[in-house]
């Protein structure tokens, strides 16, 4: 499950009071390492050029480890298209030799009306 790695450090912003990562904060650590692997540039192109954007349809996480303030987590990421209307991703967030958390998230596309459409093929071939 590591064909791709997006690395970042964890701030004080990303944590409760005690220091430890509040929980939420996981879903935008596996969103900002989804859109590094797309490129925000690529996504922004589909929307303004076809009207399609991703909209996630489903998401679990596991949280497994503590990450505190101060460390450094490693997304790993893996996806496979499920159809023609669904991409699963697979990701591990990793600190200090551990496992954090783990996600599978389901992702759709939508066109300019919210109406679900085939995921594009320049998303699905990356």
């Amino acid at each position: 499950m590591s064909d791709y790695k997006y690395s970042m450090p964890i701030y004080f912003e990303d944590t409760d009071h005690t220091g430890v990562v509040y929980h939420p904060n996981y879903l935008k650590f596996f969103e900002r390492a989804r859109l590094e692997i797309l490129g925000v540039e690529h996504i922004s192109k589909i929307w303004q050029e076809q009207g399609v954007t991703p909209a996630i349809y489903k998401i679990e996480v596991t949280y497994k480890n503590p990450v505190f303030f101060g460390d450094r987590i490693d997304i790993y990421s893996s996806y496979k298209l499920d159809g023609k209307f669904k991409v699963i991703w697979y990701q591990l967030a990793w600190a200090r030799g551990v496992i954090a958390a783990e996600a599978q998230t389901h992702i759709i596309a939508v066109d300019s009306n919210k109406k679900l459409v085939p995921i594009p093929d320049n998303l699905s071939s990356l």
